[in-house]
């Protein structure tokens, strides 16, 4: 989520920040909030979701290759041993978390070494007692699939004529609507053909502006009127997302096109609103978030009983509560690693000298 960007773009630190703020309230309002959320407005919440991360990510990938357009095989794997070192840095603070856990309740997150072996390979990450961690692992492969797939694609593309990037998007929806009925097409699954058409769409829309709203609102319309037509001819709920997104249909992908017209609507026309400090370390640290979000939303379920309220307040009450418990562990998570990395930098140095 994160890319090694200087003199970094003040939209795209503020879009992640939304992005990441907005996966805490799905995430709210879809694993414990099921028993009393509304399935329409669960729904709903989705036209903010993982595809704008993707987009964001290519967008990204725009930026740090106008700076410096070398090395850029090397900068990808770069950015995939980053995360990978991060993530496997959170499995350990979940082995620390359950050391503790077994010593003060008799209870641990982890019942074998075999979990903390998955977890780390990227295999699965079934935790005890942490269900939203393991319903949210699903991102963190396909993200490393697609910056390997879309880095090499778009190294080849920033060559092509706008004809071939055109062509470039409709086969990643193409391979969307051909595995709706075969899983694979090409040997690459719904996943990567849907969140690569995101990918390869924030590359090639970076800095780009419409530059009347109008002109984006009747994109928006025509989306809308394509997803309501998409529900209608294939007798599908118009607010059914989420059975479109796991695995990724073309309805879902039309949906989610909302949320990057809305982004390219506002850009350059918010700044001191996409100056929030707040909202900007949060974009800059995504990574961190997303992790961190899953042990948050995993504590609802064991508090959301003591809240008999209406479905609408108690959401968002819960959403604060989790968003808090995120802000605390993903700082930690932040803090501690940072540490650690000076340490081990430091002491590698020393073992060069003496070498």
């Amino acid at each position: 989520m994160n890319g090694p960007v200087e003199n970094r773009d003040l939209y795209l630190d503020f879009y992640r920040g939304l992005a990441a703020i907005s996966v805490i309230f799905i995430h709210t309002a879809f694993h414990s909030g099921t028993s009393y959320v509304p399935e329409w407005f669960r729904n709903i919440s989705l036209l903010l979701d993982v595809p704008f991360f993707f987009f964001l990510s290519g967008w990204s990938m725009r930026i740090i290759n106008e700076k410096n357009n070398s090395h850029h095989i090397k900068k990808i794997f770069n950015s995939i041993w980053n995360i990978w070192i991060k993530w496997i840095h959170f499995v350990f603070c979940i082995l620390i978390g359950s050391i503790l856990l077994q010593i003060t309740l008799n209870k641990t997150f982890i019942s074998n070494p075999n979990q903390i072996f998955k977890a780390i390979c990227l295999v699965d990450c079934d935790f005890n007692y942490l269900s939203s961690v393991a319903s949210s692992f699903w991102f963190i492969p396909i993200f490393i699939c697609i910056t390997i797939i879309g880095g090499v694609w778009i190294e080849q593309l920033k060559y092509f004529s706008l004809k071939e990037k055109i062509l470039s998007l409709l086969l990643c929806i193409i391979g969307v609507i051909y595995c709706s009925y075969k899983q694979t097409m090409f040997f690459l699954s719904s996943y990567i053909w849907f969140y690569l058409f995101f990918y390869l769409l924030g590359f090639l829309l970076y800095g780009k502006k419409i530059k009347k709203i109008l002109y984006g609102i009747y994109l928006l319309i025509i989306i809308i009127i394509l997803w309501w037509g998409i529900s209608y001819i294939f007798s599908i709920p118009f607010y059914d997302l989420q059975s479109m997104k796991f695995p990724p249909r073309f309805m879902y992908l039309v949906a989610s096109m909302i949320s990057v017209i809305i982004a390219i609507i506002l850009n350059g026309r918010i700044n001191k609103i996409a100056n929030n400090t707040l909202i900007r370390h949060i974009g800059k640290n995504a990574i961190w978030y997303y992790f961190a979000q899953g042990v948050g939303a995993t504590t609802l379920y064991y508090i959301q009983d003591f809240l008999n309220i209406f479905w609408f307040p108690k959401l968002i009450i819960l959403w604060i509560i989790n968003l808090t418990i995120t802000i605390i562990i993903s700082e930690l998570l932040r803090i501690v690693y940072i540490a650690l990395s000076k340490i081990i930098k430091k002491c590698t140095e020393k073992i060069y000298c003496k070498i």
